[in-house]
């Protein structure tokens, strides 16, 4: 059945009356009748029943009524959504995050941006950092969030901030005398690593932390949630960037000295940005990232 056949049943239902439908249509009396018939036999049932002077719906033509007139409205619903289409009504941006902590931290820019570019169409994902820039390049993503990485390829990296790393402990009762801790201070305790593949940035601290270390005492974790629940489980302290930790477990950690703190930032193609990545990248530098990320403001 075609779109045709459907909207020449439906005015002959509403009219009851072929000629009126035919001229309501724009279309012969001939072709509705044709058009009626077809579309009685792909069915297999006679929907209308005619004589020399009425013209009645059948039991079977009250039921697929409701059918056609379903399948008419989602297609003039489609119709309408892409009627006399603009290039730039509709601008489609897509997104990356390292974790979902970072994934929230998007809101007020986002409700920001949209406000500005009505046409804004934000496309959001978590991804794992060795992801990012294939999918950069392919054009799958116009901004992603990501601690920087050692082979950045043709990407271009924006910091946005310098982010400590913390040694988190199952419970506060866990916390060591020490102010803070290098990665052989960690010897003792059980750990919970980031997997190699999945680490990115991190994936060298990991190796340098499980060197040595007994299988019974490292766990491996293919994300930063996951890192935190295996330590929140009390499988073993973990080590992350301050922006990985909520708040509330700041006063269990304790910061790794010794070990840099990492770039975050932002990659984009080379290409200029268009006006909405702009302004997306401006309310990003704008973000106070550390916010409550230090155990002295959980403290407070």
């Amino acid at each position: 059945m075609n779109d045709t056949q459907l909207r020449c049943f439906l005015a002959v239902a509403q009219t009851l009356n072929f000629a009126r439908a035919a001229e309501q249509l724009h279309l012969s009396q001939p072709a509705v009748t044709r058009q009626i018939h077809t579309l009685e036999r792909e069915l297999g049932a006679q929907l209308l029943r005619r004589t020399t002077r009425t013209v009645r719906l059948t039991e079977a033509g009250q039921a697929f009524l409701f059918d056609a007139q379903r399948m008419v409205g989602i297609a003039d619903g489609a119709r309408r959504r892409f009627a006399q289409p603009r290039p730039e009504a509709v601008r489609v941006m897509g997104l990356s995050c390292p974790g979902w902590a970072q994934l929230f931290r998007l809101a007020q820019p986002l409700r920001t941006l949209c406000r500005e570019f009505p046409g804004l169409r934000p496309r959001l994902q978590v991804l794992p950092s060795p992801a990012l820039l294939r999918l950069l390049e392919e054009g799958e993503l116009d901004a992603a969030l990501s601690f920087r990485l050692e082979s950045e390829g043709r990407a271009r990296y924006r910091a946005l901030c310098s982010v400590p790393l913390y040694c988190l402990f199952p419970s506060p009762a866990d916390l060591p005398a020490a102010a803070a801790l290098a990665p052989a201070d960690l010897q003792p305790y059980p750990l919970v690593v980031m997997e190699p593949r999945r680490g990115g940035a991190l994936s060298p601290l990991a190796a340098e932390l499980a060197a040595g270390r007994s299988v019974k005492r490292l766990y491996f974790a293919a994300s930063p949630e996951e890192a935190l629940t295996l330590t929140d489980a009390g499988l073993g302290a973990t080590v992350l960037p301050a922006l990985f930790i909520p708040p509330q477990q700041m006063d269990r950690c304790v910061p790794l000295s010794g070990v840099p703190a990492a770039s975050f930032g932002v990659y984009t193609r080379p290409e200029d940005a268009d006006a909405p990545l702009r302004r997306l990248l401006a309310l990003l530098a704008q973000l106070d990232w550390m916010t409550d990320r230090t155990p002295a403001a959980a403290a407070e």
